[in-house]
């Protein structure tokens, strides 16, 4: 015999509000059968099971769409597509979730390491998140007003995935300089390139050299000292021509 279960009742055992019962009937996904002696609205065996795989799928995030195609295919071939891609799309998820952890990271690394009062919390979250977009190791940008060319040897000190500390170095930097010049620095461009000589590097405003150095006969802990040093000094003596440049863009 098909025994039949009242809707309060299935709301009752699945924890479910009958509001989302009835907007299931509502788009398809399950139908319900009216009691003719008691007018109440009831599922039977078959809707019930419908009922459980409904939760099953939603517990597992599909969208009603993805369910509705779900419980219409009779063999697993097809409801692997929609698994695969739903694997992608958690996979896609997780990346942004880890994103957005790094940014939040870095952003409370680099209050605490400068002062909360000393920086701009928007200006730092925008550029966090610019970076973090790329999801690499470098900073890319067009019409860059600051540019870092470097070689080879230079790539892991900028490199996070290799604890290259250049780029949370720079950040902290800009910071610094902003607050004690009460003047917006723009986002710095690096650029590895492989024409150039292993440790050689060479920072532009526009498409100006500034400045050429090189690192090779410097201990590596202090390479990176002498590079966010050599930008700052940039900076600095260029301060005029930056800020001209960051208004007109």
């Amino acid at each position: 015999m098909n025994k039949l279960i009242k809707i309060s009742e299935a709301s009752k055992k699945y924890d479910i509000s009958a509001r989302t019962l009835r907007y299931y009937e509502e788009v398809g996904l399950l139908k319900s059968i009216r009691n003719k002696e008691s007018n109440y609205r009831m599922y039977d065996q078959y809707n019930m099971k419908k009922l459980e795989q409904i939760l099953l799928f939603r517990n597992m995030q599909f969208s009603l769409q993805e369910i509705s195609v779900l419980l219409t295919y009779k063999d697993n071939e097809n409801m692997m597509k929609i698994f695969l891609q739903k694997l992608k799309e958690i996979n896609e998820s997780i990346e942004q979730l880890t994103n957005f952890k790094d940014i939040l990271n870095s952003v409370i690394k680099i209050s605490k390491e400068i002062g909360i009062e000393n920086i701009n919390i928007c200006n730092l979250l925008r550029e966090q998140i610019y970076i973090n977009k790329k999801n690499e190791g470098m900073i890319y940008m067009k019409n860059s007003i600051i540019t870092v060319e470097f070689g080879t040897g230079i790539v892991p000190m900028v490199d996070p995935n290799q604890n290259g500390t250049v780029i949370d170095r720079i950040k902290s930097m800009r910071s610094l300089i902003e607050n004690r010049m009460s003047k917006q620095i723009p986002l710095i461009r690096l650029k590895d390139n492989e024409e150039m000589k292993e440790f050689q590097y060479r920072i532009f405003i526009k498409d100006r050299v500034v400045f050429d150095g090189c690192l090779s006969n410097i201990g590596y802990g202090s390479k990176e000292d002498e590079i966010i040093r050599d930008i700052e000094n940039v900076i600095i003596k260029n301060i005029s021509e930056i800020d001209e440049s960051s208004s007109a863009n």
